[in-house]
């Protein structure tokens, strides 16, 4: 009589611990609430729609300090730790230049460059109205470089497995949504400062409260859409992404045209710079979808999917800086 070998028992699943996640969606909960407050969405009268110059500086530590709290909850919550890069980099040395030189250096000099400027405008020259739009700028430059930073060193940041076995790192959702957030901020600033109509200037406002409300669903609903399991709870939320993330593009479009159409622009000849910078920005930000789709369908491996990232954060974040050139004379 011959005996069947037994089955090994599969070994128990770990259960995941939710308080990291938790603690993530808290901060950002706050983050979007310094946002509505510092831009005075509900509460502010209609002529007195401005934005306080004294609130700015905030943007610096409330921005890193979201993206430093999300890194250490994650890692502390018993999530798996890992660097985008691979253990032996020497298989991919001539493209290192590209995946950890490029954005260490160009979002640190992005930050010190802007951290410069703000320094010759407000310390060192006379006062400008456009001096506290530099300070969201220096905040997203901060963020980013501590997102490639924390990601690099150490046992790197939490790296857990999406729905398509694909290794998932949810402080970059954070990053982005402190990116794209901040971005909406300086535009209106910048325009803000700019005399406006007191029609225009609510019209503007308006934009921007909607525009911080759509930011979180985007960022949200996407991180969501690729970790859930569930077929139809990925595609509704990845629905849901698109939504907002084509909502918000359009309203950050509406203040670029404002800002087109503004007499300041048209009279010094920028309005041509305004229409470029719009089309550049639904080019670089569709960008960032196309590669979540190829890297959905595997058509990418995680190492490409990353550099990618990469060029399209940096071509992003220098998005901003053209237009600062285009409307600051």
């Amino acid at each position: 009589m011959r005996w069947r070998r037994a089955a090994a028992l599969a070994p128990p699943q770990p259960q995941p611990n939710y308080l990291g996640p938790v603690l993530v969606v808290a901060l950002i909960s706050v983050t979007v609430l310094y946002l509505q407050i510092v831009s005075k969405p509900l509460w502010a009268p209609s002529r007195k729609i401005s934005l306080s110059s004294r609130s700015t500086p905030y943007c610096l530590p409330c921005y890193t300090g979201l993206l430093l709290l999300s890194h250490y909850a994650l890692a502390n919550s018993g999530l798996p730790c890992g660097s985008p890069l691979p253990d032996d980099l020497a298989i991919t040395a001539p493209y290192l230049a590209i995946y950890m030189i490029a954005p260490l250096v160009g979002f640190g000099l992005l930050f010190v460059s802007e951290v410069l400027s703000w320094v010759f405008v407000s310390w060192l020259g006379p006062g400008s109205r456009y001096q506290h739009f530099r300070q969201p700028i220096m905040a997203v430059h901060a963020c980013t470089f501590l997102h490639y930073f924390l990601s690099y060193v150490g046992q790197g940041a939490v790296q857990i497995t999406d729905r398509f076995g694909r290794p998932l790192y949810p402080v970059r959702y954070v990053m982005w949504f402190v990116s794209v957030s901040s971005l909406g901020h300086s535009v209106f600033m910048l325009l803000d400062a700019m005399p406006q109509e007191s029609a225009q200037t609510e019209r503007l406002h308006a934009l921007l409260v909607r525009y911080l409300l759509a930011v979180p669903v985007c960022f949200g609903c996407g991180f969501m859409a690729s970790w859930l399991t569930g077929t139809a709870a990925a595609l509704a939320n990845l629905a849901l992404s698109f939504l907002a993330f084509w909502y918000l593009l359009a309203d950050m479009l509406r203040m670029l045209r404002i800002g087109q159409a503004h007499p300041l622009i048209v009279s010094g000849g920028n309005q041509n710079q305004f229409a470029a910078i719009r089309v550049l920005i639904v080019v670089v930000w569709h960008g960032f979808t196309v590669i979540w789709l190829l890297a959905a369908a595997d058509l990418i491996t995680p190492l490409a999917e990353h550099g990618l990232y990469v060029l399209n954060d940096l071509m992003a974040k220098y998005m901003i800086l053209f237009v600062s050139i285009a409307s600051v004379k």
